[in-house]
């Protein structure tokens, strides 16, 4: 389906009752429009780094949120490609996120308390001093050996991450997803 405003693109998606859907917009880029996790907004939308299958199957997404009410006119219209797949054959897209983000906890709380360990930090601010995504979010970045790897999570889960709180986090140096993810399995690897 097509959609020329962002009205009805969101009416669309409500109705859907999908937590993601796959677009591709008139300049041709494929992305992802996400719904918050309170399910009360219908806000951000990813550009995938990859082909228009990326967004289908899950592929990775840069890490900048782009907010629908800063698209140019030129990205409309958009196309809604399909749903992002809703988890595997055993777990939701909630339960893998949540488990994500309780791992993560788990790893760099104890990363924190070694001595000589790399910097773990979390902060309520991106780099540049806004707040993260106008707030409720807060990031968190590891500086590792084999390079920076962050996640934003809700704030409703700061105290899971027992770190040092930062004003302001090492800035972003633009790493992907999967490069983050590469950059733990170095790390987990022994490349240090």
């Amino acid at each position: 389906m097509q959609f020329s405003n962002e009205t009805d693109l969101l009416d669309f998606f409500a109705e859907t009752g999908e937590a993601w859907l796959a677009l591709v917009a008139a300049d041709g880029d494929p992305y992802l429009l996400t719904a918050a996790e309170d399910g009360d907004a219908f806000t951000q939308t990813f550009r995938c780094e990859e082909e228009e299958g990326a967004a289908l199957n899950g592929g990775p997404i840069d890490q900048g949120t782009r907010w629908l009410s800063s698209h140019e006119a030129n990205w409309w219209p958009v196309t809604v490609v399909a749903p992002r797949p809703s988890g595997d054959e055993h777990h939701s897209i909630e339960e893998l996120y949540r488990y994500r983000m309780l791992y993560n906890a788990l790893a760099f709380n104890e990363m924190a308390k070694l001595k000589g360990a790399p910097t773990v930090v979390k902060s309520i601010r991106h780099s540049d001093g806004e707040l993260c995504f106008g707030g409720g979010y807060f990031i968190v970045v590891a500086e590792l050996p084999t390079g920076q790897v962050s996640n934003h999570y809700r704030t409703e889960h700061w105290s899971l991450f027992q770190l040092p709180v930062v004003d302001q986090p090492p800035a972003y140096d633009g790493h992907t997803p999967a490069e983050a993810a590469d950059r733990l399995e170095s790390y987990l690897a022994g490349d240090r």
